[in-house]
């Protein structure tokens, strides 16, 4: 069978089973009751009420011996059921706000979700990206700064110094903020380096 969201008008076809039924719409994740209407006893007027199809909108002149009962379409031919409520029907089939809808909530936690797990991927692919960035364009435009403090600055000097990669530990000194400890660091990778040079240092 058809059936057509209330809300965002998405058509998805449900089995049988399904009539009468709540169901999450898969276009807006919002809740309905599959094929009910919903009316009031002051929508009748000398027992007859003017009904919305709710697959294909169409009026329906429909008795008050109807309610409660499956009503075939008179346009569409689709079969609905008209039920009756206290509450002031705001879409075609469904009575009120009180039907709570859990498709929003399930909407936010996936976005929640999706959210931190892009944050994670970007934080674990930063250093690569940089790595691009800079092979790319010779300059990662002042983003390695940003994202790394001192201490780690401090870490990435010493594996370099481990490998006598000089030009390497020169480049993550002059990214360390605090303007004392990068001179002081300079300094030591200069004086490293000259000792290297002349012999004083060995593998």
């Amino acid at each position: 069978m058809k059936s057509k969201c209330p809300h965002c008008g998405k058509i998805e076809e449900l089995p049988p089973e399904y009539f009468k039924q709540r169901w999450l719409c898969e276009g807006c994740g919002r809740e309905y009751i599959v094929g009910v209407v919903y009316v009031t006893k002051n929508m009748f007027s000398n027992n007859v009420a003017k009904i919305l199809c709710p697959y294909c909108e169409q009026r329906n002149v429909l008795p008050w011996v109807a309610v409660n009962k499956n009503v075939a379409c008179g346009s569409c031919d689709e079969t609905f059921h008209v039920r009756i409520t206290q509450h002031t029907p705001q879409t075609t089939n469904v009575p009120s706000a009180d039907v709570p809808s859990t498709g929003h909530v399930v909407k936010k936690i996936r976005a929640i979700i999706s959210v931190i797990v892009a944050i994670i991927l970007l934080i674990w692919l930063s250093p690569h990206l940089l790595g691009i960035l800079r092979e790319v364009t010779g300059t990662d435009f002042g983003l390695e700064k940003l994202m790394y403090d001192d201490a780690d600055c401090g870490l990435e000097i010493a594996a370099a110094l481990l490998e006598r990669n000089y030009a390497e530990a020169m480049r993550w000194a002059n990214r360390i903020k605090d303007d004392r400890l990068r001179r002081i660091n300079i300094i030591n990778i200069k004086k490293s380096e000259r000792l290297y040079n002349t012999g004083w240092l060995t593998d």
